[in-house]
């Protein structure tokens, strides 16, 4: 399973996060879930605020590689699990 961040800009100079992720390794699968506002999220979802994760992380610059790394703290932290994954829809995991 790979998985990364997109974030789309939105106002205020904040982003709207999607979790993209990439089942299988020979027929490969993308399921993308809207996550919401990054700020929020972080807030509502994973109960910190969003320079706590970057510092927690070492993340400076957003980067292709920061990217996963939050995708991955996301995924650790709420505890989903491929299996998980496959059967939630693209919504549920939205702080929106």
């Amino acid at each position: 399973m790979k998985v990364n961040i997109s974030p789309e800009p939105y106002y205020f100079g904040t982003h709207r996060w999607n979790l993209n992720i990439v089942f299988g390794r020979k027929e490969k699968t993308l399921k993308t879930f809207f996550l919401g506002q990054d700020a929020k999220f972080t807030s509502r979802v994973l109960g910190c605020d969003i320079n706590d994760l970057f510092e927690h992380l070492g993340i400076k610059k957003w980067t292709p590689r920061a990217s996963k790394k939050v995708a991955n703290y996301i995924i650790r932290e709420l505890g989903l699990k491929s299996k998980i994954l496959k059967k939630l829809e693209v919504w549920e995991l939205s702080c929106e």
